[in-house]
């Protein structure tokens, strides 16, 4: 899997040109096979986990290339999204990537629960 990391949204087109962005209705296996290096979830709004579940799909049928996250998601989520096979978050400003940024170094992805304790 492609390593992670974090793009202004105004960097996206240089560094990715022509990515085509999709959303819940887009089909993915005609996605998957014209086999583009990397692909864009709309993220316009977050209410529900679509976003994880379209990744781990694109995943599933077995694109390789970079699934690159946009839009509203919550950056408490950036390590479930890493799990699901995002490889980069494109954010809208340098406070935003260096909260991402420091997130993907800490590797926060998954609670840590403490047991509860046993009467």
């Amino acid at each position: 899997m492609p390593e992670l990391s974090v793009l202004l949204a105004e960097d996206i087109e240089t560094v990715y040109p022509n990515s085509p962005t999709i959303n819940e209705s887009t089909d993915l296996h005609a996605l998957v096979a014209g086999k583009d290096d990397a692909i864009i979830i709309e993220v316009p709004v977050f209410t529900d986990g679509k976003v994880f579940s379209i990744s781990k799909q694109l995943r599933a049928l077995g694109f390789t290339g970079h699934i690159i996250v946009s839009g509203n998601f919550i950056t408490d989520q950036v390590g479930y999204l890493s799990q699901c096979g995002v490889t980069v978050f494109m954010v809208s400003n340098d406070s935003a990537r260096a909260e991402v940024e420091r997130l993907l170094e800490r590797r926060i992805d998954s609670y840590h629960f403490q047991e509860v304790a046993k009467h």
